[in-house]
Order: C-alpha cells, then structure tokens, then sequence
C-alpha cells in the first residue's frame, strides 16, 4: 500500500491542524488546575473550591449512597465502575453507561471507583475540563498523568486494609487490565474480586435507556470488497498456523467487519451487540445477537440492501444451520450466561482457544491457562489493512464529504463576515444536513465538535444550549466532524478565523502546520508503531514549549469505528 493510501485508510493525521486552538491556552489551564490536582479531598478543582454551580452537573449523592448500601452483602470495601461495555467498547449504548450514570460525567475516557467513604474519577487530558464542569462536588477528579496524581490501584492501597476487597464486574474489564490491577493489589493483601451480578444495573432501575437492539443490514460486496465467508477461510488459515482451535470474538467492529453486517446500537457506530466463537475443529462459525429470530427474518431498513439476514448468512430463519454445509452461520440468542455456556464447553473440548487482549475477564477466565492464546485477531489486523474495495471506497467518501464540507463553510465564513448570526449548535446541525444531502451517507461517525472561542480549547467539546456560544469574527472556532457513509467513515478537523488572529495564533497555528507537514514527509522503517513517529508532529511546539494532551492521529473504520485501533 503506497503512502497516500496508508494516509486515506489507516491514519486521521487531519486532526492535528486543529491543536492550534488548544495549545494556545494549555499554560494557563495547567496552572489553574494544579494547585488542586495532586489533593485527595473530595471536589479538588477550582470551581468546587469557589462554590461555583454549573448546570452540567447531576447529584450523585444518591446513586453513590444507593451503591454502597450493596457492598455489605457481598463483603467488599470498594467498587470499580469502568467507562467500557461487554465487548471494551470505546463508544458503549446509552444502557451501557454505568460510569456516566454513577458519576455524572459523560467524556468516552474515565474510570469510577466508589469505596466505603470516598468517590474518585480518572481521566485523561482530554477531559479534564468536562470533568471539572459536570462532576458533582462529591467526587475527586485524579487528573492521569498530572504530576502527583496515584494512579487507580495506588489510590486504593493508599486508602483500603490489608485484606480488603475491590468488586468489579468481570464482563467490563479486559483480561490483560484485569491482571495488571489484581497483581499491583495482591501486593498489599488486597484482592480484586468478581462480582457476577453488576451493582451498577441493581441500583439504575428508573430512565434506564433500554438495551440496544436496532436492525442490522448486510453490506453488499460493492462496499465490503469481500465475502464473509473468504474472510472466515483466511481467518482459518491463520488459526492453523498458530495451532489454534478455536476463536472468540468479543470486539463489536470486528464482528461487523468480519460478517458484513451494520446496525445502529451505538450512537455514531454501526454496530451490533454481539459475540462470535469461529471453531476451526468442525468448520463451525457462531454469531450472538440480541432477539435473533425477529433481526434473522425482518426487511433491512437500509435501501441499498435487500438481503434478510438470515440469507445473507446461508443459516436459516431461526439461526440453524442443518444441512447447510460450513458455509454457514449459526445464529444464537445473544446474552452474558449463554455466551459462557458455549465457551466453557468448547473449551473443555478443544487444545488452544485465541482471544484478544481486550477480551473481557468473565470469558478469559473460562480458559486454562495452557489453552490460552491472547493477540490481536486476524479480524483486528485484516479490517486495518483496507481491500482495493475498501480504499476505493473511502477515497471516494471523502471527496463526497469534502464537497459537503466546503460547501457549507463556504456558507458559514460569508455570512459570519456579514454579521448574520452563527452558533456553534447551528454550525453543527446545519453541516449534519449537507453531509445527509451525499450519496451513500448514513449519519455522522462522532458528535460533532463545533467550538468558538474559548470553548474549541475543551478536547473533545460537546456543545449544549447551557454553552453554546456565538461565532464571530473576533475568535477561533474549531470544527471537528465526520461522516458514517456505506463506502467509508471520515473525520476532518479545521481551525479558522474569519477575522484578524493575533500573533500568539498565528504562530500556534503555524507551528502545528509544521508538525502536520514533519509528519507528511518523513520517513521511516517499515514495522513502527505510530506513537513512535509522534515527536515528528509534536517537535515544532515542543521547541517553544507548547504541547497538546491526547494523540497526533489514529486510524479510521470502514463504514465502522471512527477510531480505530493504532497497533
């Protein structure tokens, strides 16, 4: 794959013309914050010190008292509350989000730990703005990566006995992370421990967003480039070379990739909720998903589709695959107990059983340790690695959003020099309808990140009416977007100005240019990890001591994750 393909399919490096707008205020951001950052005490940020209340924040005195009142009865002294579903998504359902629920805080990053007297958040630099404007005066925001701030089993052990026990749910914590935090705890007799019934469901019993279940519609060769069933065989082929038997699936855009099936249970994402186990043994492939027997039979609800599902996986209408042959796929009722039934008991059968790092604990555990073989998936590295369809196809949703793009800043800079009223939420909302307007589009791929002034310095923004700000021609706004289109996903990231920026603008804009151009032309030995090129981009504003706090780019989904994962 020559450069530019390697740039359109595996890489978003447009985001970084956007970290002018950020870098500029990180000074003064860290200077505020620090004083607060490295104290233990609950509500240790500026605003909660002045007794400043914010709209954004929900009162968790409630949820968080409701929780412990649970703790006794299974005999542990802390809980943890990560930000993740079943499948370690980095985007779970509305039904899924148990730490936003808990906390009040609603960034895609944190994780929540709740003990007998104490609530603390962990978040990364992205998100520490969000977190001082929505958390509750209750919590304590540990500020990752700030100096002093303990890390989340450090924190523990600093605060729990000897022979205390942490709960967590085995289903929203991966195998590798579930081992790093029961190693570091066992060093101080504290042990983590598996808390089958999830605390957080038991007590969230009122305006609980149901479980995602939305109709799922094949993807035509045209977008895919390739049949599920070739992709089955080579996923086969690379099972036997590493003498594996069998394989769980637990990731949701591995299993969408793999079957060449979208929904929409994800906001952004087109997603399933799913789980697949592919037994090389008996050329036996099985997917989970919520109310089989009503999605395996139901018209698509995508126009460019007229194949039923159960069709298009050559299974028949109620998921068996009797006399089918192994083209097949089995289809079974998706939920956490049946999911573990099938595992145990083809564990027991088979010699070596592959799972992913991110696997969750609850189906890692079911696997001896000499069966185990934990890497990336063949589904993870084949979906990086774009078919000629799949490039084709992303180059071409990008021109179309480009058009879209243009189109509607072409718009927004002329009328915003005439004075005509602009805000972000209308910035936002107006290009959403010129994005629909393209062929192929099927929705946004993020909430859009539409910030003026101030508020573009907030990683990650999300406007609401409580601080939607109007733009001008008197300040920056950044504008971060994307697409979700039938032959690729975009995201694009701009700053502008449609006035006179100062000087201190120019040149953070200028600088973040030059990173963005390092980046461009380097080069470098085939086998690099992306975060090993990142000081080309970052080396300009390190030589006038500015810097950004999240990463340079990241690879981009075909009609799947905006995000996807850099390896």
């Amino acid at each position: 794959m020559d450069n530019v393909d390697r740039i359109v399919c595996l890489f978003c490096f447009t985001i970084v013309t956007a970290l002018a707008f950020e870098v500029q205020t990180m000074h003064e951001r860290t200077k505020r914050s620090t004083s607060y950052s490295a104290t233990l005490e609950p509500g240790n940020w500026e605003n909660c010190k002045t007794g400043t209340t914010l709209p954004t924040r929900v009162n968790t005195s409630e949820r968080v008292r409701s929780l412990r009142n649970l703790f006794a009865g299974i005999q542990i002294q802390a809980y943890i509350i990560p930000s993740e579903d079943a499948h370690q998504s980095e985007y779970p359902s509305d039904y899924d989000k148990r730490r936003q629920y808990i906390s009040g805080f609603s960034g895609s990053a944190g994780m929540a730990v709740v003990t007998n007297n104490l609530s603390a958040l962990w978040t990364d630099g992205r998100y520490f703005i969000q977190a001082e404007a929505e958390l509750d005066c209750n919590w304590i925001l540990m500020r990752q990566g700030e100096t002093g701030v303990q890390t989340t089993t450090e924190w523990l052990r600093s605060v729990l006995t000897a022979n205390s026990k942490v709960g967590i749910s085995p289903f929203l914590i991966s195998s590798s992370r579930w081992k790093s935090y029961s190693d570091d705890l066992q060093k101080y007799n504290i042990s983590l421990s598996k808390v089958n019934s999830e605390l957080i469901d038991q007590i969230w019993t009122t305006m609980r967003p149901p479980m995602p279940s939305t109709v799922i519609n094949a993807l035509s060769m045209q977008f895919a480039g390739r049949s599920w069933q070739d992709k089955i065989n080579d996923i086969h082929t690379k099972m036997a070379e590493k003498y594996v038997d069998l394989m769980v699936i637990t990731s949701l855009d591995e299993t969408a990739w793999l079957f060449n099936l979208r929904a929409s249970d994800i906001a952004y994402n087109p997603f399933f909720m799913s789980y697949a186990i592919i037994d090389r043994t008996l050329n036996r492939t099985s997917l989970y998903i919520i109310d089989k027997d009503r999605k395996l039979t139901q018209n698509p609800n995508d126009n460019e589709t007229s194949v039923k599902v159960h069709t298009h996986l050559e299974t028949g209408p109620n998921g068996i695959c009797s006399g089918s042959g192994g083209g097949c796929t089995e289809v079974k009722e998706y939920n956490n107990t049946a999911i573990e039934i099938d595992v145990e008991k083809l564990v027991n059968e088979r010699n070596k059983v592959w799972v992913s790092p991110s696997c969750n604990y609850a189906i890692f555990s079911l696997i001896p340790e000499t069966k185990v073989y934990q890497a990336n998936t063949p589904a993870t590295l084949m979906k990086a690695k774009k078919n000629k369809a799949e490039v084709d196809g992303m180059k071409s949703a990008h021109v179309r959003d480009a058009v879209a793009l243009i189109s509607f800043l072409a718009k927004l800079e002329k009328e915003v020099k005439e004075g005509k009223l602009w805000t972000e939420l209308s910035a936002a909302e107006e290009l959403e309808k010129y994005r629909r307007d393209q062929d192929y589009n099927r929705g946004l791929s993020f909430d859009s990140i539409s910030g003026s002034g101030s508020n573009g310095a907030i990683i990650h923004y999300s406007v609401t009416n409580a601080t939607n700000k109007a733009i001008t021609t008197k300040e920056m706004y950044l504008l971060d977007s994307g697409g979700q289109y039938l032959d690729g996903t975009t995201d694009v990231t701009r700053t502008f100005h449609f006035g006179s920026p100062t000087d201190f603008e120019k040149e953070c804009y200028t600088r973040v240019l030059m990173g963005h151009i390092n980046l461009f032309l380097a080069k470098w030995p085939k086998g690099l990890y992306g975060r090993e090129i990142d000081a080309f981009a970052r080396g300009p504003l390190w030589d006038v001591g500015l810097v950004y706090r999240h990463g340079t780019g990241h690879g981009i989904g075909m009609y799947l994750s905006v995000h996807e994962g850099r390896y």
